[in-house]
């Protein structure tokens, strides 16, 4: 573990940069370091980082107050850990087991974090898989307008209904249950043709701006009118602007094949 929020920010009583002529202690020594103690019970600086780690991941800054925060919630814990230990619920089989499965998968996460961070993908496949993903995508951007409704008569009943002279647009409201694009008139932001969901890109395919899929389409999000409102070239964005996503995408795809090699060679009984 490196990069830790409470090495310089700990107390806040020097910035970061202050040089000091002691020797620093390891990352290990600094995580044994007692923060707060409770009861006679020191609660590590270990614990306090992964408070105060939680607390930033969700926008909160380093700072005097959060810091504060990170010690009450160690001291809240404590407490309520220590009478659920006098209750005896710790000794608890699914106690133990939930205790267990929490570990497990912190575990896991840490591991395909190391797994992740590892992938240092040359320029050469950045490029390759780039133009992967840029292929998959088509040639063509779609700005789609529909009605989402959970049952197939429904769907073909508008579907009859529009074919036969029906504004869409009018329909929307009344029927669809798509929050992002009923009150829209059903219509949809541009979307490549390739990052469309797969029934409904196949459906649209080759149809022009007006025209309506030849029949209702399913998903597991029910069953979907479509209409192709707009087509335009698609002009995908250059590499050097996703690079961090096409990097994430080699990442992915090297701890997903790491995974399934595991599986093939694990005993599963």
């Amino acid at each position: 573990m490196s990069g830790l929020l409470l090495s310089c920010a700990a107390f806040v009583s020097a910035p970061c940069g202050a040089q000091s002529t002691q020797a620093r202690p390891s990352v290990s020594e600094l995580l044994a370091q007692t923060f707060v103690m409770v009861n006679g019970q020191p609660q590590s600086r270990a614990l306090a980082e992964v408070l105060l780690r939680e607390l930033t991941a969700r926008g909160a800054p380093v700072t005097p107050q959060t810091l504060a925060e990170v010690r009450d919630a160690l001291v809240d814990q404590a407490l309520m850990v220590r009478e659920a230990a006098r209750a005896g619920l710790d000794a608890a089989p699914l106690m133990q087991a939930q205790i267990e499965v929490l570990r497990q998968r912190a575990l896991a996460t840490a591991w395909q974090q190391s797994v992740l961070q590892a992938v240092q993908p040359t320029e050469d496949e950045l490029k390759t898989e780039y133009e992967r993903q840029v292929a998959a995508l088509g040639r063509r951007e779609l700005r789609l307008r529909q009605l989402l409704v959970r049952e197939e008569p429904t769907a073909r009943l508008l579907h009859d209904r529009i074919r036969g002279g029906d504004k869409m647009a009018a329909l929307a409201a009344d029927y669809s249950i798509d929050p992002d694009t009923r009150n829209e008139g059903g219509l949809g932001g541009w979307s490549p043709e390739g990052g469309l969901l797969a029934p409904i890109a196949q459906a649209v395919k080759g149809l022009g701006p007006g025209q309506l899929v030849p029949a209702p389409v399913r998903t597991a999000s029910g069953w979907h009118v479509v209409q192709v409102d707009e087509v335009r070239p698609y002009v995908a964005p250059p590499l050097i602007q996703v690079r961090p996503q096409v990097r994430q995408a080699i990442a992915q795809r090297v701890l997903q094949q790491r995974l399934e090699v595991m599986r093939r060679e694990a005993k599963v009984e």
